[in-house]
């Protein structure tokens, strides 16, 4: 009777395709938050900013961690910057009004629950600090209770050069270093 190692090595099993889509999926996951720091690190982080060394780095360790990319991905998708046409084409929507996408609302839908709203909302609000040094992001200060949230054309310029030269299921430079296939 063949053992458990030797059946999964066996050329005669399919390979799940629910696992290969999964491997692919946190592939191609990891390459892009490679290309989001190298970004971060080759092109925005070479500004000059309104602070001393020692806030820059904080807002740098910041901009870095991967709640960053998520907060900052989800202002570009729901600022100006991308059109109603061009999400319907995507399958997506905006999931704000005009006006009403602030850190408060973002902090509210990124919350796991109602306890959490609190400290989501302070998370969110240093990533929208740390993007706003670096002009990735503008708050619109006519307002003053509720500020919305407005993505720049610096982050626009950023989130379609971190995909654009990603290839499905190509064998990344991550993917490499790792030793794993496509």
């Amino acid at each position: 009777m063949a053992t458990a190692n030797e059946a999964l090595s066996s050329p005669c099993v399919r390979p799940d395709e629910r696992t290969v889509a999964a491997l692919r999926g946190h592939a191609d996951f990891a390459e892009l938050m490679h290309r989001f720091e190298s970004t971060l690190r080759d092109d925005v982080f070479v500004q000059p900013v309104p602070c001393d060394v020692k806030d820059r780095d904080k807002h740098q360790k910041i901009l870095l961690r991967a709640e960053s990319y998520l907060v900052l991905q989800i202002i570009w998708k729901e600022s100006g910057l991308i059109t109603d046409e061009e999400l319907r084409a995507a399958g997506l929507a905006r999931k704000y009004g005009p006006g009403q996408f602030t850190c408060y609302a973002l902090g509210v839908e990124l919350a796991r629950n109602k306890k959490d709203v609190g400290a989501s909302n302070t998370r969110i609000g240093t990533i929208v600090a740390a993007a706003e040094i670096y002009d990735l992001v503008v708050r619109d200060t006519f307002k003053t209770r509720l500020r919305p949230l407005v993505g720049t054309p610096l982050l626009h310029s950023i989130m379609m050069d971190i995909i654009q030269p990603l290839e499905p299921h190509a064998i990344t430079p991550v993917m490499a270093s790792k030793g794993l296939e496509a």
